[in-house]
């Protein structure tokens, strides 16, 4: 299937028949974002492009180092028997400092 130029992965092309009618326009155009993203990894099967920029992101020095700090208050917290820490701060900084990397690349992928 070719849609405004585009050739889609026999995935993204299966995926985008089944959804035809919520993915179309007034006009009956296609919506351009849809699956620009569509994407095969080394074995061929669809992938997508956010998860693997997520964890590209995941290995950076910053969130390999706050995802460590997550990891200990986790094992801090199940080693208690009673506690009311959570390791919310920790979750949010990782989380925070991984959408921040993935923010400045995912947009190159999206046209």
């Amino acid at each position: 299937m070719v849609v405004s130029g585009l050739k889609f992965c026999p995935e993204a092309e299966e995926w985008l028949l089944k959804n035809r009618d919520r993915n179309t326009h007034a006009g009956g155009r296609w919506r351009e974002i849809i699956l620009i993203c569509c994407c095969h990894s080394v074995s061929g099967a669809f992938q997508d492009p956010l998860e693997t920029i997520r964890s590209k992101c995941e290995q950076t020095e910053h969130c390999v180092h706050l995802k460590e700090r997550l990891e200990v208050c986790e094992a801090r917290v199940s080693s208690r028997s009673s506690t009311t820490e959570e390791c919310t701060e920790e979750l949010f900084d990782f989380l925070h400092a991984r959408d921040h990397c993935v923010s400045h690349k995912l947009f190159h992928n999206v046209k």
